[in-house]
C-alpha cells in the first residue's frame, strides 16, 4: 500500500518544498521503495512507493504527461488494464508504459472528470491540471484506498493518512466532539462518511471525486449505487455459476504481484472461498505456495474455527501460519499511534495477522473481508414484513435468533418494525409514562454528553432514513454499502498493513461482485435455511464440503480481547475508575463500562466492547494534544 500527499496554496503562494517533505516524512512507512516530490508554482505533490506489482518496479511518481500540463500522484491498482489500454489506443492516446498511474493519467486526458467511471480496482489519486489550475481528487468505489484532506481559505492539503495533513503547522488540531459522540454510539458510528476526530480534517467519501480550483470546491459521487435491474435466472445453480465466474476474475486480478502472496484463512465461507479459489484454480499464476494466516483461540476446545481451517489446509498447496490468542503482544503502542481510535476491537486483531505475513515475506495479502456485507443479515426484514411474507420472515427470525443469540422479538423489533415505523417505540414509551433516554440503549456514552450532542435526535433521523430506504429492498441493500462501515474498516486495517509494508486486497469488494449481489432477487438474499447460498453454490467443487455446508458461526475476537485485557499492562486495569479513564471520563458512562468489565471478568468476553471503547478512547486522547472544538 503506497501513499500520496499534496498541497495547493489557493492564494497563489509558491508551495514550499519543506512543507511537502514534512507531509511525506509523517507517513514515511508507506514508502519503503522510494519517496518522490514534485513542485509547480502553488502546487506540490508527494508519492511514497511500495512495490507490489511487476509494473511498479519501474514506476516513478508523481508522473507528468508529455507537455507537463498534467501530474498525478496515485496509490492504487487498476484491474481492467487490458480493456482500458484498448480504449486508450482507440482514442488515439496510447500509454507510454504499462504502469497503473500512466493508465489513469491517460484516462484523464481522454475523459476528464468522467475518467473514474472507466476504472476498475482500488485507487486514490490526485491530478494537477495546469490548464484549469485545478486539483482533481478521487477515491475508489468502496473506499479501500484512504484519502484525507484539509480545506481553508488559503490552503488545500491531502494525504493517505491524517498525520500527513497534520504535519503542516497551519492545520489546527481541534477535537471533533460530534465524531467522538458517534464513536460511542454503535447505531451512529461510521454514519458520517466525511468527518474525522479532527474538526479541520475530512475524509473523501468512497465513490466520490473532489475538484479544487478557481471555480471553487466541488464534491460529487461518480458511482451511482442505485439498485440494478433484478437478475432473473432459472435456478440456484445458475446463480451460483454466475457468481463463480465473476468471483474468479475478482480473485485473479488481485494476484498480480511481484512478491509472495498470502491470504487470511479464518475457516469461514468467505476467506476459505478466497484461499481455495487461488489454490485450485489460479495456482499456475503463483511462483510458490500460497501463504495463509489464521488467528485462533489458544484453547482449541473453544475455537469452533480450527476444524474448518484444518480441512482447508488438508487440501495442500498452502504454507500455513497460525497465530494463537496467547501469543499476542501488548497493543498499547498501536492504539496510541493510530490517527483515530478504533471502533471495534477485531480491527486490531488484524495487526497480528499482518505481523505474521510480514515475517513470511508476504507483501500482498488477500482476505474475505466484506463478504458479510455482500448480503448483510437483517437488511431485508422490513421488506418481508411490509410485503406480508410472514413464513419467510418467521424462518429468518428463527435463524437469526439461533445463530446470533438474539431473541426473535428483539430482531423483529429492531430490524423489521423499527425501520417501517420510525418513532413507534418512543411514542409507546411516552404513552406508558417512561422517560426517554438521551441515547440508544446499550451505549457507553455519558448521558450528559449525549444530551449536549443531541444523540437521540440524530438517532431518530437515522431511523427515518432507514424507513425511507426500507421501501425498496434494493435501495436498502445499496445503503449497506454506502453507510461508511466498509471505508472505516479499510482505513484502519490498511493503516496497520502499511506499517508492515503490506497491501491488503479484498475480492469481495470488487465492484463487479457488489453489483452482482445487489441484482439478486430477494429469495437469493435470505439467510434461511443457510446464509450465503449463492456463494456456497458457486463454490461447489472448490470449497471442501465440510466448509461449504457449515452452519456454525464462530468468532475468535473474544479470545484475543480477553488475552489482551489480561496481558497488556495498560489495558489490564484491575478496577476501572475515573483516573483509569483519564481524559475520556467526561465522555463515557463509567457505570456501563464497569458493568461490562464485570461481565468480562465473569467469562463473557463478548461484553468487553464497551470496556475496549473506553480504554481505547482514553489512551488515544491521552496521547494527543487536541484543542477544544
Amino acid at each position: 500500500m503506497s501513499g500520496i500527499t499534496g498541497l495547493y496554496n489557493l492564494d497563489g503562494r509558491p508551495a514550499a518544498d519543506q512543507s511537502l517533505r514534512l507531509m511525506t516524512a509523517a507517513v514515511a512507512h508507506r514508502g519503503p521503495d522510494g519517496i518522490q516530490h514534485w513542485l509547480d508554482g502553488a502546487v506540490g505533490l508527494g508519492h511514497l512507493l511500495l512495490q507490489t506489482t511487476p509494473e511498479s518496479a519501474h514506476e516513478k511518481q508523481p508522473l507528468t504527461n508529455q507537455d507537463g500540463t498534467l501530474c498525478i500522484t496515485m496509490d492504487g491498482r487498476i484491474d481492467n488494464r487490458l480493456e482500458l489500454t484498448r480504449l486508450l489506443h482507440s482514442k488515439g492516446s496510447p500509454p507510454r508504459n504499462d504502469t497503473d498511474a500512466e493508465l489513469v493519467l491517460r484516462a484523464y486526458e481522454c475523459w476528464g472528470e468522467e475518467c473514474p467511471n472507466r476504472l476498475l480496482g482500488d485507487f486514490a489519486f490526485a491530478i494537477w491540471d495546469a490548464r484549469k489550475q485545478q486539483l482533481f481528487c478521487v477515491r475508489d468505489y468502496v473506499g479501500v484506498k484512504p484519502f484525507y484532506y484539509h480545506r481553508s481559505g488559503s490552503l488545500f492539503a491531502f494525504g493517505s493518512e491524517i498525520r500527513a495533513v497534520l504535519a503542516l503547522d497551519t492545520v489546527p488540531r481541534r477535537l471533533n466532539e460530534s465524531r467522538l459522540a458517534d464513536f460511542l454510539v454503535e447505531e451512529l458510528d461510521r454514519e458520517d462518511e466525511e468527518s474525522t476526530f479532527y474538526q479541520d480534517v475530512q475524509r473523501l467519501p468512497a465513490g466520490h471525486s473532489l475538484s479544487v480550483g478557481p471555480g471553487g470546491f466541488a464534491l460529487r459521487d461518480y458511482w451511482d449505487l442505485k439498485a440494478p435491474p433484478v437478475l432473473k435466472l432459472g435456478s440456484l445453480r445458475e446463480y451460483g455459476e454466475a457468481f463463480r465466474e465473476i468471483f474468479l476474475e475478482a480473485v485473479r486480478c488481485r494476484l498480480r504481484s511481484s512478491h509472495p502472496v498470502g491470504s487470511t484463512l479464518s475457516g469461514g465461507i468467505d476467506s476459505s472461498s478466497v484461499v481455495c479459489t487461488i489454490r485450485e484454480l489460479l495456482a499456475a499464476e503463483l511462483k510458490e505456495p500460497l501463504h495463509t494466516i489464521s488467528l485462533v483461540d489458544a484453547d482449541e476446545s473453544r475455537c469452533g474455527e480450527t476444524p474448518f481451517i484444518r480441512e482447508v489446509l488438508r487440501g495442500g498447496g498452502l504454507t500455513p501460519h497460525i497465530v494463537r490468542s496467547d501469543q499476542v503482544s501488548p497493543m498499547t503502542e498501536q492504539m496510541t499511534d493510530s490517527d483515530e481510535p478504533f471502533e471495534i476491537f477485531t480491527y486490531f486483531t488484524n495487526w497480528f495477522g499482518f505481523a505474521a505475513a510480514k515475517k513470511a515475506g508476504v507483501r500482498v495479502l488477500l482476505d474475505g473481508i466484506s463478504g458479510d456485507h455482500i448480503i448483510p443479515p437483517y437488511t431485508y426484514l422490513a421488506t418481508l414484513a411490509r410485503s406480508w411474507q410472514w413464513n419467510t420472515l418467521r424462518r429468518e427470525l428463527s435463524f437469526g435468533s439461533r445463530e446470533f443469540g438474539e431473541s426473535r422479538l428483539s430482531i423483529l423489533r429492531t430490524h423489521g418494525l423499527a425501520p417501517m415505523m420510525p418513532g413507534l417505540f418512543e411514542t409507546w414509551r411516552r404513552l406508558r409514562g417512561r422517560k426517554l433516554r438521551p441515547y440508544p440503549e446499550g451505549s457507553c456514552i455519558n448521558p450528559d454528553f449525549a444530551l449536549r450532542m443531541g444523540i437521540q435526535e440524530r438517532f431518530e433521523l437515522k431511523r427515518r432514513k432507514l424507513w425511507a430506504a426500507s421501501q425498496n429492498i434494493g435501495t436498502l441493500h445499496s445503503w449497506s454499502f454506502t453507510c461508511g462501515v466498509l471505508p472505516f474498516f479499510f482505513e484502519h486495517s490498511g493503516r496497520l498493513a502499511a506499517t508492515m509494508g503490506i497491501e491488503a486486497r479484498h475480492p469481495f469488494s470488487d465492484r463487479r461482485v457488489i453489483e452482482f449481489f445487489l441484482s439478486l432477487p430477494l429469495p437469493m438474499k435470505t439467510y434461511s435455511p443457510l446464509p450465503k447460498r449463492v456463494i456456497r453454490e458457486g463454490m461447489q467443487g472448490i470449497l471442501p464440503e465440510m466448509v461449504r455446508s457449515r452452519t456454525l458461526l464462530a468468532d475468535t475476537g473474544g479470545a484475543f480481547m480477553t488475552s489482551l485485557l489480561k496481558q497488556d499492562p495498560v489495558l489490564s486495569v484491575p478496577e476501572l475508575s475515573n483516573q483509569a479513564l483519564g481524559p475520556a471520563k467526561g465522555y463515557v458512562n463509567l457505570d456501563a463500562i464497569k458493568a461490562g468489565k464485570d461481565r468480562v471478568d465473569s467469562g463473557f468476553p463478548e461484553a468487553g466492547d464497551s470496556v475496549w471503547q473506553a480504554l481505547n478512547l482514553a489512551l488515544w486522547l491521552g496521547s494527543r494534544r487536541l484543542h477544544p472544538a
